[in-house]
């Protein structure tokens, strides 16, 4: 939810082999939920309207956080997706926040993005194309950090930073294109949350 006042009488409800397991909403500026599939069930999401359209979205991903599904604000209403279960998806490290690839600070990353997917959380800067690699720390007690990248094959990057307890709701800390050195990117002094 963009406002974040969760959704306001809107919901999603989710059917597998023709059963409803749950109906769905957002809470605060958005929540997540899991269920339970097997091989080949089948699985549909029927959407209901309510008020304030305009700041609802989501998305449904599988075991592997690939997106299987995903709308945007003012999503269209009844039966939206109607698909098979696969469990075979192999889980790609750093594909998603929820499989970030962990490291430390001071520590320097050599990585590589090629075939990555979108996870669909724009940054909002460095005309953002979707690619996502993620990446998970721990913010030391200070709570500063500062992201940099540098060298490599590439000559131009953008970096983005979030914050969140729950690894599927996240909250955007800052977006960088071309702070660093030519068009490398770097985010000072990031501040986190409390």
């Amino acid at each position: 939810d963009t406002y974040g006042d969760g959704w306001n009488g809107c919901s999603v409800e989710v059917f597998v082999n023709s059963i409803s397991i749950g109906v769905f909403s957002a809470t605060g500026h958005g929540s997540s939920e899991s269920f339970e599939v097997c091989n080949e069930d089948a699985i549909e999401l029927l959407y209901t309207a309510g008020d304030y359209e305009e700041e609802n979205s989501y998305k449904l991903f599988d075991h592997a956080w690939n997106v299987l599904f995903s709308q945007g604000i003012n999503p269209p209403t009844g039966v939206v997706f109607s698909s098979t279960a696969n469990c075979s998806e192999i889980e790609i490290p750093g594909s998603h926040p929820c499989n970030a690839i962990a490291i430390d600070t001071g520590q320097c990353i050599v990585a590589n993005n090629t075939g990555f997917q979108s996870t669909g959380l724009n940054p909002g800067c460095a005309d953002y194309q979707g690619s996502d690699i993620w990446f998970a720390m721990q913010v030391p007690s200070s709570g500063n950090l500062s992201f940099q990248t540098d060298n490599g094959s590439l000559s131009d990057t953008g970096l983005a930073v979030w914050q969140g307890s729950i690894c599927s709701i996240l909250h955007s800390l800052g977006c960088d294109d071309d702070a660093g050195n030519g068009y490398y990117s770097f985010l000072r002094d990031c501040q986190t949350i409390n």
